[in-house]
C-alpha cells in the first residue's frame, strides 16, 4: 500500500513503526479517506515523535472528525505530542461551543499538563449534561484543572438524578473542585432526604454543604446514617453540617439515643462535649439513656455528664447506684463527680453494704476511707517513700510527674500549700 511505502521511507525503529503501521490500518478501516487523514505530512509527523505515537495519532484524528485539522492545529500538536490527544480535544469542543479564541488557547497551553482531564469535563458538560459553559465558565474550569479529574467524577455522580444535573450545581463542583465529588454525593443525599426544597431551605443547605467543603464527603456518608435511621431531618442535617469534623461521632450517638427516643435537643447538644474523643463520643449517650432510665435525667445531672464527659457512662452508673439507696440528693450527686475516679470502688462498696443500713452514713464512711487512702499516699509522695503504685493513685508515684504542677486539682486539694 501506498502509505506502507511513504512510512519505510522514515527513518524510526521498527517498534514504533509498528505502532503506526497499525492506527494507520485502524483508520482504513474505518473508512477514512487517505487524502483526509493518511497523508505524508500526517506519517511525518507520528514517526518524528515515535514516543507518543498513540497521542498524537488520536489527536489527529480527533480534529479531523472535527473538520479542524489546520496546519496551526498539526503544529501545536507537534509542540506538545505527549498531551496532543487531550489538547486536540480540547480544542474541538472550544470550537463546538465557539469559545475558541486567542484568549483560552493560551489558558489551555498553560495548563497542557491537565489537557485529558479538562476535556473530560468540558464533554462532560457540553455533552453529556449538556448545560451550556461561557468563556468565564471555561476560564474557572481551567484555574481549578489540577482537580478536573474530581469535577468529572462529581459530574458523574450528579447525573445519577437528572434534576441534579443544573449549571449551578455543575459550577458549584467546579468552584470546589478538590472536593467535587463529596459535593456531588453530599447533593445527592440531601435529595433523598427532601432537604432540597423549599427555596429557602435549599439556599441554606447549600451554603451549609459548601461552608466547610472539605467535609462534604463525611457529611455525604453521615447523611446516609441519618437516612437508615430514619432521623433525617432539617435540624439534625445542619446539627452534623455546623460540626462537621465530629460528624461521624455525632451520627452514631444521636442513632443510640433516637432508639431510645431520647433525641431531643437538649441531650442533642450534650454530644458536643469532647465528641471528637472516641470515649466520649459513645459514653455520652449511653450515660444520658442510663440516666433517662433511672429516672434521673435531670438538667443538673446532665451538665455533670457535659462537664465531665470522658467519665459521662462511668458518672450516670454512679447516679443510678445512688438511686437505687436512695441517696441521689445534689449534694451526693457532687460529692460523686469528686470521686468520679472512684466511682466503680464507691459502687462495689454500697451494694456490699447490708441490708436495712443507713446508707447516708456507709456513703459518706466510704468517702472517707477514700479521703484517708489518699491522705496517706500523699505523704508518701512527700516523704519521697516508696508508695503503692496501684488503683487511681499510683500513676502519679511516677517520678516524672511527682511535681505538683502536674497533679490535678483534685489532688492538690489535700496537699499542704507551700510556706
Amino acid at each position: 500500500m501506498a502509505l506502507h511505502n511513504e512510512l519505510n521511507t522514515v527513518e524510526i525503529g521498527s517498534e514504533p513503526k509498528d505502532s503506526v503501521l497499525n492506527l494507520l490500518e485502524k483508520w482504513e478501516q474505518r473508512d477514512l479517506k487517505e487524502a483526509d487523514l493518511i497523508s505524508e505530512v500526517n506519517i511525518s509527523l507520528l514517526a518524528q515523535h515515535p514516543k507518543h505515537v498513540r497521542s498524537l495519532a488520536y489527536g489527529l484524528l480527533v480534529l479531523n472528525n472535527a473538520e479542524f485539522l489546520t496546519d496551526e492545529n498539526r503544529k501545536l500538536l507537534s509542540q506538545y505530542p505527549e498531551h496532543a490527544h487531550g489538547l486536540a480535544q480540547v480544542l474541538g469542543l472550544l470550537k463546538q461551543a465557539s469559545l475558541l479564541d486567542e484568549e483560552t488557547q493560551t489558558a489551555l497551553i498553560q495548563h497542557i499538563q491537565y489537557a485529558s482531564g479538562i476535556a473530560d469535563v468540558l464533554n462532560r458538560l457540553l455533552n453529556w449534561v449538556k448545560v451550556g459553559v461561557t468563556k468565564d465558565d471555561y476560564m474557572l474550569l481551567i484555574n481549578q484543572a489540577q482537580f478536573a479529574q474530581n469535577i468529572d467524577q462529581g459530574l458523574m455522580t450528579i447525573r445519577k438524578e437528572e434534576d441534579l444535573a443544573t449549571k449551578k450545581n455543575c459550577m458549584l463542583l467546579i468552584q470546589h473542585a478538590q472536593y467535587a465529588d463529596g459535593i456531588a454525593n453530599a447533593l445527592i443525599q440531601l435529595k433523598k432526604a427532601k432537604l432540597l426544597t423549599p427555596q429557602t431551605q435549599e439556599e441554606k443547605n447549600y451554603a451549609l454543604l459548601i461552608k466547610q467543603p472539605k467535609y462534604a464527603g463525611t457529611i455525604a456518608s453521615c447523611l446516609g446514617s441519618l437516612r437508615s435511621s430514619g432521623i433525617a431531618t432539617q435540624e439534625n442535617f445542619e446539627f452534623i453540617a455546623q460540626h462537621a469534623r465530629d460528624a461521624h461521632f455525632l451520627v452514631e450517638a444521636m442513632a443510640i439515643l433516637n432508639q431510645s427516643r431520647l433525641l431531643t435537643p437538649e441531650n442533642r447538644q450534650a454530644l458536643l462535649a469532647k465528641a471528637q474523643d472516641f470515649n466520649c463520643a459513645y459514653g455520652m449517650p449511653f450515660g444520658i439513656c442510663t440516666l433517662s432510665r433511672s429516672g434521673i435525667l435531670t438538667p443538673e445531672n446532665r451538665a455533670h455528664l457535659v462537664q465531665h464527659a470522658k467519665y459521662a457512662s462511668e458518672i450516670a452508673n454512679g447516679f443510678f447506684e445512688l438511686k437505687l439507696n436512695r441517696l441521689d440528693s445534689p449534694e451526693n450527686c457532687k460529692t460523686l463527680v469528686k470521686y468520679r475516679d472512684f466511682i466503680s470502688e464507691i459502687s462495689s462498696a454500697l451494694r456490699r453494704a447490708p441490708v436495712m443500713a443507713d446508707y447516708q452514713a456507709t456513703f459518706d464512711g466510704i468517702i472517707q476511707n477514700i479521703d484517708t487512702r489518699i491522705k496517706q499516699e500523699r505523704f508518701a509522695i512527700l516523704s519521697a517513700g516508696i508508695p503503692r503504685t496501684d488503683g487511681p493513685m499510683g500513676l502519679f508515684f511516677q517520678s516524672h510527674i511527682c511535681d505538683r504542677k502536674n497533679l490535678p486539682k483534685e489532688i492538690l486539694d489535700f496537699l499542704p500549700q507551700p510556706r
